[in-house]
């Protein structure tokens, strides 16, 4: 099976106080979390749960006490993390910048320099286009962690460590944040996101595990997730596809295929291979949310 990110008896103690004053904190004590490749793992827990250690620690930005961190199959070399392996909370850029200008300035720091058309589009994912050109100084804290967003949106990496982005407080971002994720998880990308609850993001989450005393516990069973193809003769395609994964016809031109421990990247891969053209896809849950639109990708499979 193929990992985007493993961790391994996972220990991470703070000292804090001064002087007769001190005392530790176990931040985490033992976490152990595969995680495959086009997974959607939200992680939740109150605050102060170390939420932001443990993804921190699987960014590569904090080295833990004890335990071990693979990513894509190799361990931590000296030069860090890889490439593609990204860790986004809420902006920490100046406050005289704008919204664009913060954008703008997150992408050089990834040696990109993106066009004026792909930063609108970007911010028009997480609802911020009509924002431009705000400072951030005068944004509200679901504003700026859209903005997070909205940077790796911008340019998806492999593999996206989200600390504190979800917020059920904002209508906007109830809405947004979501779908930007699914958008995230139907190319392909990886995503573990926190969130002090799992209400926002239940949806486009394969699993949802809680942080408590330093550990982590299941608090779902993995939702099951299909993609859902628009394609010409939908009962051929998908005889041809169920030969390699589970696949159904449900409608003239939509097949539903299932991921299982694929990433949707994958399966239109194998339709290119397979001569199939796709005229768009999206990602949906199964069973009691077969309904539910979650991503939706338009681009075509030649």
């Amino acid at each position: 099976m193929s990992h985007a990110l493993r961790l391994f008896d996972i220990h991470k103690r703070y000292r804090v106080g001064l002087g007769s004053c001190r005392a530790t904190v176990d931040a985490l004590r033992g976490v152990t979390l595969h995680v495959r490749r086009g997974e959607v793992v939200v992680v939740t827990g109150r605050s102060g749960s170390g939420k932001s250690t443990l993804l921190m620690c699987a960014a590569g930005l904090l080295r833990p006490d004890r335990g071990r961190v693979h990513w894509f199959g190799e361990r931590a070399s000296p030069a860090g993390r890889p490439p593609g392996v990204l860790y986004r909370s809420v902006p920490s850029h100046y406050g005289c910048m704008t919204v664009a200008e913060s954008l703008a300035h997150a992408a050089l720091r990834r040696d990109a320099t993106p066009t004026d058309a792909a930063l609108r589009l970007a911010l028009e994912r997480v609802g911020l286009n009509a924002a431009a050109s705000v400072r951030l100084s005068r944004l509200t804290a679901s504003e700026l962690r859209r903005l997070a967003l909205a940077e790796v949106a911008l340019l998806p990496p492999r593999l996206a460590l989200l600390d504190d982005i979800a917020d059920d407080a904002d209508p906007a971002s109830g809405r947004d944040i979501p779908e930007v994720i699914a958008w995230l998880a139907g190319r392909g990308v990886t995503v573990v996101v926190s969130a002090a609850h799992a209400r926002t993001l239940a949806a486009v989450a394969s699993r949802v595990l809680a942080l408590d005393e330093g550990r982590l516990r299941a608090l779902a069973a993995p939702l099951p997730r299909a993609l859902e193809l628009t394609v010409d003769h939908a009962p051929r395609v998908a005889s041809r596809l169920s030969r390699h994964r589970p696949a159904r016809s449900a409608g003239p031109r939509t097949v539903r295929v299932a991921l299982g421990g694929a990433s949707a990247e994958d399966v239109l891969s194998e339709c290119r291979r397979l001569g199939i053209a796709v005229h768009g896809s999206r990602v949906v849950l199964v069973g009691s949310l077969s309904r539910t639109r979650v991503a939706e990708e338009r681009s075509p499979v030649r």
